[in-house]
């Protein structure tokens, strides 16, 4: 189902034609779950669209941040303070509250060794 208009593609994933239009040139990202309606709906492998931080996404992160976090000892505030982070980011993130934006997951590539 490839040669779909930005406005169909919008229609079927549940998200707006200018949406389509901010992915295409690179000024927003799809969230996880709308890459996932995107993929299945081109009908295209998920790992098509992966970058690092989809790679990231898609793995078993949360485990990374909290073994992360209590291999250097840290508790959630001393996380916050060291990254520049709202502790209480990572307590959601940890826990799959929220999903870490691609802001976050640049700030935190550093400490994660990613």
């Amino acid at each position: 189902m490839k040669n779909l208009s930005q406005y169909q593609l919008g229609k079927l994933i549940g998200v707006s034609h200018s949406t389509i239009q901010d992915y295409e040139s690179g000024m927003c990202f799809p969230s996880p779950a709308i890459l996932v309606k995107i993929s299945k709906v081109i009908k295209r492998s998920i790992e098509y669209y992966y970058d690092d931080y989809y790679k990231f996404i898609f793995s078993n992160y949360s485990h990374m941040i909290k073994n992360w976090r209590i291999k250097h000892n840290l508790s959630y505030w001393h996380a916050g303070k060291l990254t520049g982070i709202d502790y209480r980011a990572f307590k959601n993130w940890e826990n799959g509250t929220t999903v870490i934006n691609r802001v976050y997951y640049e700030k935190l590539k550093p400490y994660l060794n990613i």
